[in-house]
């Protein structure tokens, strides 16, 4: 898939310095002048807040607010603060180990492409793990029968402009090996899932078929989740449109997958749109998907708020950024999220992962 073009020179840039309280639209997104204080510094300024979609764009956003909110998900710790790293943690991967501990492999973001990996007996404390980082982004990570793991991430391809998903297969989820070949030519963000007949279904994020219309857009082009499956989890069927980004709510933009099977069996997909973000049922016969849910944390509205306080964050705004495990017969997340409360190394954002839990 072809990289996010240069951002628009017209665009006011969240975390850049503004006239305070002031507001600003631009290609259908709302920005508000909002204040923020360094806690290192104590030095306070005026920055743009990261967009939001405006109430008039195609009716979307009010669309979004009547789906009403059928998975709620408990707030726990955090667990990664950008403020005390040096680097803006986000895409978080988790990985249950044998003996009860998780993986977490973390995305460094910023050009620098590069996958980081932390440890943890008891799925909170995590240190990291003493490995150089693994070029690339967008970490998924399934259990193959041979008790090896098998990642599957994405890097640039020898085709400017675009993308491609590869893997890598390890014994210990830390230590890996690449595997030959290209699983896919232009697509990214994918995220994969065993299902019980014994293939693997890998969700990406690919183009969408219907046609781009920048006024009912809240990003740059058009995407859509896209299906494949395998029998060896390397070789895939032709892929289809899962997702439409033109599903009216999405704003013409579906991405940020997760695949996941929960506690009790299920394979779930979670998904975002312009408006983060949604849950859907995957039946693993016919792969066919169900009801669209929104899904929260602590029941906050995912429709509206990008940036909220530190005890009240929304869903992750960006793509890819929910991780679901099963620990102790009860559904652990590690999310993403993003504020406007950071130090200046980052014009004041602040990336952030927590634990969530859901029986």
């Amino acid at each position: 898939m072809p990289q996010k073009p240069d951002p628009d020179p017209f665009a006011p840039k969240p975390g850049g310095e503004c006239p305070p309280r002031q507001k600003a639209s631009h290609n259908g997104l709302a920005y508000t002048c909002t204040k923020v204080k360094d806690k290192k510094t104590g030095k306070v300024s005026w920055v743009w807040s990261m967009p939001t979609i405006e109430d008039n764009q195609v009716g979307d956003l009010r669309y979004v607010e009547r789906i009403p909110v059928q998975d709620k998900w408990k707030r726990g710790p955090m667990i990664m603060d950008s403020i005390d790293m040096e680097f803006m943690p986000v895409d978080p991967e988790a990985v249950a180990l044998p003996n009860g501990g998780v993986r977490l492999i973390v995305d460094e973001p910023d050009g620098a492409a590069r996958l980081h990996f932390y440890s943890s007996s008891d799925g909170v404390n995590f240190t990291a793990d003493d490995v150089e980082p693994w070029k690339g982004t967008f970490a998924s990570v399934v259990n193959l029968p041979d008790g090896r793991y098998r990642m599957y991430y994405t890097m640039p391809s020898a085709v400017p402009g675009e993308s491609e998903i590869r893997s890598a297969v390890s014994d210990d989820a830390l230590n890996w090996t690449e595997e030959p070949g290209v699983r896919f030519s232009d697509a990214t963000e994918s995220s994969a899932v065993i299902l019980k007949d014994g293939r693997t279904l890998m969700a990406m994020r690919r183009h969408m078929t219907a046609p781009f219309q920048p006024d009912r857009s809240c990003g740059e082009q058009g995407s859509s989740i896209w299906f494949a499956v395998s029998k060896d989890g390397l070789t895939f069927s032709e892929s289809w449109e899962a997702v439409s980004g033109s599903i009216r709510g999405l704003g013409l933009r579906a991405y940020g997958v997760e695949l996941a099977r929960m506690a009790d069996g299920r394979v779930r997909m979670f998904f975002d749109g312009c408006t983060p973000q949604f849950v859907v049922d995957v039946n693993e016969k016919t792969l066919k998907l169900g009801k669209m849910k929104r899904t929260s944390i602590r029941g906050v509205d995912t429709a509206r708020h990008y940036d909220l306080p530190d005890d009240e964050m929304s869903n992750p705004p960006a793509g890819g950024d929910i991780s679901v495990i099963v620990r102790n017969r009860t559904n652990w997340a590690y999310v993403s999220l993003m504020s406007l409360d950071g130090d200046d190394r980052w014009g004041g954002v602040r990336q952030s992962i927590v634990i969530a839990t859901k029986k």
